[in-house]
């Protein structure tokens, strides 16, 4: 007996001998799984079965390669391509910009110093030009005298002699010679500061890293915008996503009719938002320089007095006089940026007591209000204490309607009647971040 394995099933195979007649050429096979088989030819056709239906499986998976294989080579291996060689064509279009800027910055200094070389020549010229007809004078006065001298007449030679008092005196009156000015040192970072305003200019974007030290500190060109979350950008997403919000809440709460009470009319609900704001920002601000001069007072006091109490911080009048160094201060910012999550929960207990009860005791525990106030005060307070501090301004009433820093609050004018919301500024008279809102008429 043998036997024939097709896949996972196993057929065994009877042959008898040849000689025992034509009835006996069919091949038998044993049971397996419950399945009887008689002769091969019934085995065969499971197993063509089986194999077509595996061709067919293999035919649509070679057609699905193929479609991939040619998505991939026709589609995204040229778009792949085409993304990189156009963020190339950008990364070069950049770099011939910045590298003109660069040239052209340095051909200012270049343009600068080479002036300074001309205007110092001309006045070493003329210096050496006076000099020089001193030197002629001063050699003309020696040569009369050495011919005076031969005079041996003394009636003659004391005449002669009274001709020679004026030369005499234009002689003694040269002056020392005086000091060439000196061209100032150049100054790496004036020269990347200069670049760094080109650049801020030219493509109206926030710098970050990678730049000199000193010109991160109180500088708002290198405000870092990709690791602080508390960056003026998010800071101004913040504070107009209150506008979008809390805003809308507080203003239904606050002209929503009580029984008993006089409602509030929109306009009066919105100027007294208005107000929290402004106060809020000015408390904050406030609250942050007290902040600033009171570690400046304790930085002081321990320089000058080394066991002094901590706790002492009595600031009198001209005690602050004298400068921290900018990096301690700097760390004293950055510092104050990083940790100000227990600073700003003071802040809103501040101002809520002593600010809000008097702007709307009418309201002071109305949850809308509170809410309002306390995320305006923290963005307010996180504005502050930027580097240089972040601004808000308002519309002047009556003013002409600027529509480039302000958008219309429901409806169009020419002219402001109200305002709504404050524009926000990177920094006091720097750029501007968010448009803020005003009613027109």
């Amino acid at each position: 007996m043998n036997w024939l394995w097709y896949n996972k099933y196993a057929y065994s195979l009877t042959v008898p001998d040849v000689t025992e007649g034509p009835n006996y050429l069919k091949c038998t096979t044993s049971c397996h799984k419950s399945h009887e088989f008689t002769n091969v030819s019934e085995v065969a056709a499971i197993i063509r079965k089986d194999l077509n239906e595996a061709n067919c499986k293999a035919k649509a998976k070679l057609e699905i390669l193929s479609r991939l294989i040619e998505e991939i080579e026709n589609v995204k291996m040229k778009k792949v391509k085409a993304e990189n060689d156009q963020f190339v064509k950008e990364v070069r279009k950049i770099e011939r910009e910045l590298i003109g800027i660069i040239e052209s910055v340095t051909e200012q200094n270049v343009n600068r110093a080479s002036d300074f070389l001309i205007l110092e020549q001309q006045n070493l010229t003329y210096e050496i030009a006076n000099l020089k007809k001193l030197q002629r004078d001063c050699r003309s006065f020696t040569e009369t005298i050495e011919q005076l001298m031969k005079i041996k007449h003394d009636m003659t030679f004391y005449v002669q002699h009274e001709s020679l008092t004026k030369d005499k005196v234009e002689t003694d009156s040269i002056t020392t010679i005086k000091d060439t000015n000196k061209i100032e040192n150049f100054k790496a970072e004036e020269f990347i500061g200069h670049v760094v305003e080109s650049i801020q200019s030219k493509y109206s974007i926030r710098l970050s890293g990678g730049t000199v030290k000193q010109l991160t500190e109180g500088n708002p060109d290198f405000t870092d915008l990709g690791g602080d979350k508390n960056r003026p950008t998010k800071i101004a997403e913040m504070f107009h996503n209150i506008y979008d919000e809390e805003w809308i809440t507080v203003l239904e709460a606050l002209t929503h009719v009580k029984k008993g009470s006089e409602p509030r009319t929109a306009e009066q609900a919105i100027k007294l938002l208005k107000e929290i704001i402004k106060s809020g920002y000015l408390f904050c601000d406030n609250y942050a320089r007290k902040q600033e001069d009171n570690f400046i007072t304790l930085w002081n006091q321990c320089i000058e007095k080394s066991f002094i109490s901590a706790m002492s911080l009595e600031s009198g009048p001209g005690q602050n006089t004298k400068k921290v160094p900018k990096i301690v201060l700097s760390e004293f910012k950055n510092s104050r940026k990083v940790e100000c999550t227990e600073t700003i929960k003071n802040v809103i207990k501040e101002f809520n007591t002593e600010v809000l009860s008097k702007l709307n005791p009418k309201d002071e525990d109305n949850p809308a209000v509170i809410t309002y106030a306390s995320r305006c005060i923290e963005a307010l307070w996180l504005m502050v204490i930027q580097d240089p501090p972040m601004t808000i301004d308002w519309p002047k009433e009556n003013s002409k309607f600027d529509s480039g820093v302000y958008k219309e609050y429901c409806r169009k004018g020419q002219y402001v009647k109200l305002p709504v919301w404050p524009a926000v500024y990177l920094y006091k008279n720097g750029p501007l971040v968010n448009k803020g809102y005003a009613m027109p008429e």
